[in-house]
C-alpha cells in the first residue's frame, strides 16, 4: 500500500511532462518506467532515473 500511494505521488509530480512514462522501483533497489496505464515499460534495472524529457531519460547504472 505504502508503494503504491508513492507511486500516485511519483506519478502526479511528472505528470505535467510531454511524456507520459513514470519511474518505478523494484524491491532491489532498481528503477524502470511504466506508461500512464501502469504497464511496465522499461523493466527496473537501473540504479537512478530523473524522469523522460523530450523522449529521452537520464538514468545511472553503476557509477555511470
Amino acid at each position: 500500500m505504502k508503494h503504491l500511494l508513492l507511486l500516485y505521488i511519483i506519478a502526479l509530480f511528472y505528470s505535467c511532462s510531454d511524456d507520459k512514462r513514470f519511474p518505478i522501483w523494484n524491491t532491489k533497489g532498481k528503477y524502470g518506467f511504466i506508461n500512464q496505464s501502469g504497464e511496465v515499460v522499461i523493466e527496473p534495472q537501473f540504479d537512478k532515473t530523473w524522469g523522460f524529457s523530450e523522449g529521452l531519460a537520464a538514468v545511472k547504472v553503476d557509477d555511470k
